[in-house]
């Protein structure tokens, strides 16, 4: 819309807003402000507690979780292990080697026992005599082999040696590594003990997947000791007080060599069952036992993360749900007491509508008319806009034409420059009295009048574009063509042409007279480039390679500048006084029409180079 929007104000103006019912007493609005505050601190504590509680089932169900997992990947590992002492047993080889333990022997399997850790992810597999002398160990290469030790105090082989089997966790004397000695006796055919057979398991990968996870994992026995875990620092602390006697007895053994065994400093967490704080973190405990060893597992998830979403949830929604049901109460009470003012200022306001609405139509009439007004004033601006546009159009059209123009004159300059010629030399072979010869330039005057024919037809295709002709051209007569318009300028400049790396078979798809048009733009250019020197020379070659051809058009004249490569392809841009700077861009256009391209590449020798790609046509 036009106009100054200020004119269509009315004269007098509606009321954006009616009056509003009396306040609520400020005494009152106090009241009812620290009802809510009251409420809300409620809500608050409320859904605190309630979080706590939903945060600490969430938490002891994922600790119970996370153990069960934890202790079947337990027992999966060690179950692994159960069954090599029993398979090695009974190799005939060992018991070979306890009854005649020979140096070569004893090499033998050394060397049979060397690999099976790496098979099996056993630490140390070893082989112990009926004194408890290793004879033979898979570590026997290593600064701690087990070789030649006495081992016939610990518990694994005096265990085995009386019922056949036994496991043992302890730290280990040589190698100063814990690890579960699993262990199994050998008997002869007749039932008689030679030897005890000891796998040694530690649980390094155990221990290194639990310390990239967020929960705490520690592994006990019977007695509160922990034997390893994801905490290092854990290991061989207890879990309940080690009497002093029991801790001598402990130490004499060397089970877990001289480890103090003082107690990890933890405690339950008084009414909340299952969390403990240890080392000040708080956490959820959930126990496994682990079957046939007397061990436990533990894991320990801390439950201050969740305890704070869980609790931040709550309260979140609990003051969602509260704020709903007091806004829900609020709108009632205010709408009850506007509902009551409102049917009081009902009557004030219908004689204040009536009056506006009479001022508001008289204003909307004033607008009206000088809306009409306006609106014609815009029609007639447009009308005048549509007749500059046209103008702007036809301009536009008029310098088009005046560039095609220019390019048709150019064209047409070089058959009307020849026609003269040829007309000379008719004038002078007549004088002569040589028909022949003078009949032979008219017709050649004839065939270059058509080729002004066909050059001045392309102005009309630059307006309406007709269909193209899509002919099989043959390359030789093409270039001859374009040859014999320029043959007497060349002759004059003393130019050398060669043409003869053309095959007669070479067709291209196109029209003959605009492929000719392109190839005499680009010998009359080279012929420009020649003029003053005295070994001008110009070649012209063509080739295909499959289903394209290419005509190369070469000079060995001054070739071209930077500024010129620039603007090569730019129309109306010459580096020649007389030139238009049209030929090329023309060439160009047609080329493309026709399907190819055309580009000034860099010669080998020197001059100029022109390179004309055009599509194969096949042989007729």
């Amino acid at each position: 819309m036009c106009g100054n929007p200020h004119n269509l104000r009315p004269r007098f103006r509606m009321p954006t807003r009616f009056p509003l019912p009396p306040r609520v007493s400020r005494r009152g609005a106090w009241l009812l402000f620290a009802l809510a505050v009251i409420v809300l601190a409620l809500t608050w504590t409320s859904a605190g507690r309630v979080g706590s509680e939903t945060a600490h089932e969430r938490v002891m169900a994922q600790a119970q979780a996370v153990a069960q997992g934890q202790a079947q990947l337990l027992e999966s590992e060690l179950n692994k292990f159960r069954t090599l002492p029993f398979v090695l047993a009974q190799d005939r080889q060992l018991r070979d080697v306890l009854r005649q333990p020979t140096g070569a022997a004893l090499a033998k399997l050394n060397a049979k026992l060397e690999g099976l850790p790496a098979g099996t992810g056993a630490s140390v597999v070893y082989l112990l005599n009926q004194d408890g002398l290793a004879i033979a160990a898979s570590n026997w290469r290593t600064p701690t082999s087990f070789a030649g030790v006495h081992y016939g105090f610990r518990p694994y082989f005096k265990d085995a040696w009386q019922h056949g089997t036994a496991d043992y966790f302890a730290l280990g004397t040589a190698s100063r590594l814990p690890g579960l000695y699993q262990s199994r006796r050998i008997d002869d055919d007749d039932g008689q003990p030679l030897g005890v057979l000891v796998v040694k398991v530690e649980f390094h990968g155990m221990e290194t997947i639990w310390r990239k996870l967020p929960q705490r994992y520690l592994v006990h026995d019977e007695e509160g000791i922990i034997l390893f875990g994801s905490q290092a620092d854990w290991r061989f602390l207890t879990l309940s007080p080690v009497t002093a006697e029991r801790a001598r007895v402990l130490r004499d053994s060397l089970q877990f060599g001289d480890a103090p065994l003082t107690l990890l400093p933890w405690r339950q967490v008084t009414g909340t069952p299952g969390e403990v704080v240890i080392q000040g973190t708080r956490y959820a405990e959930a126990r496994q036992t682990i079957t046939g060893l007397g061990w436990t597992l533990r894991a320990l998830v801390p439950v201050a993360p969740v305890y704070a979403e869980e609790i931040a949830e709550t309260r979140q929604a609990s003051l969602l749900a509260c704020l709903l049901a007091l806004a829900v109460a609020a709108t009632w009470l205010l709408y009850r007491r506007r509902r009551q003012d409102e049917l009081a200022l009902q009557k004030r306001q219908r004689a204040t509508l009536e009056a506006l609405v009479q001022a508001r139509t008289e204003a909307l009439r004033d607008s009206n008319a000088q809306l009409t007004t306006e609106m014609a004033d815009r029609q007639r601006t447009q009308a005048r806009a549509r007749a500059l546009q046209a103008e702007l159009e036809q301009a536009n059209k008029l310098s088009l034409l005046g560039q095609i123009s220019a390019g048709v004159a150019h064209e047409i300059n070089q058959p009307l420059a020849a026609i003269r010629t040829y007309a000379e030399n008719a004038g002078e072979l007549l004088r002569q009295q040589r028909p022949e010869s003078a009949g032979q330039a008219l017709d050649t005057i004839v065939s270059l009048t058509e080729r002004i024919g066909h050059i001045t037809g392309e102005l009309r295709g630059f307006a309406r574009k007709p269909l193209a002709r899509d002919d099989a051209v043959r390359v030789r007569d093409a270039v001859d063509g374009a040859l014999l318009l320029l043959a007497p300028r060349a002759r004059q400049l003393g130019v050398r042409l060669h043409n003869s790396d053309i095959p007669d078979d070479l067709l291209a798809q196109g029209e003959r007279v605009r492929l000719e048009q392109i190839l005499v733009n680009l010998l009359q250019n080279a012929l420009d480039a020649l003029a003053g020197r005295d070994d001008g020379f110009l070649r012209v070659r063509a080739w295909e390679a499959a289903t394209r051809l290419y005509i190369e058009i070469s000079d060995n004249g001054p070739g071209l500048s930077a500024t010129a490569r620039a603007t090569l392809f730019t129309p109306f841009s010459s580096e020649r006084p007389a030139g238009l700077g049209l030929g090329l861009v023309i060439s160009r256009d047609i080329a493309r029409e026709l399907g190819g391209e055309l580009d000034a590449v860099t010669p080998r020798d020197g001059g100029a180079t022109f390179l004309l790609q055009l599509r194969k046509a096949d042989a007729a």
